[in-house]
């Protein structure tokens, strides 16, 4: 896990892995050549913006070493209600596209 976090750490530039899941709905080009893995990174990385912790060591210490991160709630106290209706329909986006539902 934390060798593909470092990936993710470069592939994202430091930054986001999709920048603006919060704000608009995802497209295929938005998900183009990405793995069932990097999906998974992006739908954390909404829960990221709102404080969730993560058990795994290494998602945790890759989102630590992000300049927005301020992990705040643990994973079990995370109320979904937080997310706004793009960031739900984004996370149903990627969950389809990694064939979850």
């Amino acid at each position: 896990v934390q060798a593909q976090a470092q990936a993710w750490q470069t592939a994202a530039g430091g930054g986001y892995i999709l920048a603006e899941s919060s704000q608009r709905a995802l497209t295929d080009g938005d998900v183009s050549g990405m793995s069932y893995d990097d999906m998974q990174m992006a739908i954390n990385e909404i829960y990221a913006r709102h404080g969730r912790k993560f058990g795994s060591s290494g998602i945790q210490s890759y989102f630590e070493s992000q300049p927005w991160y301020q992990g705040s709630v643990e994973p079990e106290q995370f109320d979904e209600s937080v997310f706004s209706y793009t960031e739900q329909q984004n996370i149903q986006f990627l969950l389809q596209k990694m064939g979850v539902q």
